[in-house]
């Protein structure tokens, strides 16, 4: 029990300090613990260990702004394409200066499948490029383009 006296302040002062500092000291720890953690699942990713260089940087800056802004324009709006079924949310998406930028970029595998859906390229072409209202185009500039699209 401790008496309240002159003499016992600086000792409680000291304890109290002591159990901050380990209390902080300990946070501290589980923070940097936990960034690394992030930080070694961020790697793990798909291109995780990829390094960017100068003007990589500067471009995917530029984007992520644009991304931002398209988000707080969603979060104003409650238009929120993602959450929409895709016929809705189609001329939203070809507006989007993100979607026309990425669309413009070079791909250099199929972007989203999963393995349960590899097929072979034969079997791709002979089952969906042959598949009704399947239209296939060139843009001016020559570039090959799929459209699924009703007549109507």
């Amino acid at each position: 029990m401790l008496v309240d006296g002159p003499s016992e302040r600086p000792a409680l002062c000291f304890l109290l300090l002591a159990v901050a500092m380990s209390f902080f000291g300990s946070a501290l720890s589980i923070d940097e613990t936990r960034a690394h953690l992030l930080l070694k699942e961020k790697m793990m990713r798909l291109g995780g260990r990829l390094v960017l260089n100068t003007k990589e940087e500067l471009a995917n800056e530029r984007l992520m702004t644009l991304k931002i802004a398209e988000m707080k324009e969603a979060m104003r709006t409650l238009i929120f394409p993602p959450s929409m079924h895709f016929f809705q949310a189609k001329h939203l998406i070809e507006r989007s200066q993100v979607f026309n930028i990425l669309r413009m970029m070079p791909k250099g595998a199929a972007l989203h499948l999963h393995d349960i859906g590899i097929v072979t390229m034969d079997w791709l072409v002979r089952n969906v490029t042959y598949r009704p209202h399947c239209h296939i185009c060139f843009t001016p500039r020559g570039i090959m383009q799929f459209r699924f699209a009703h007549p109507t």
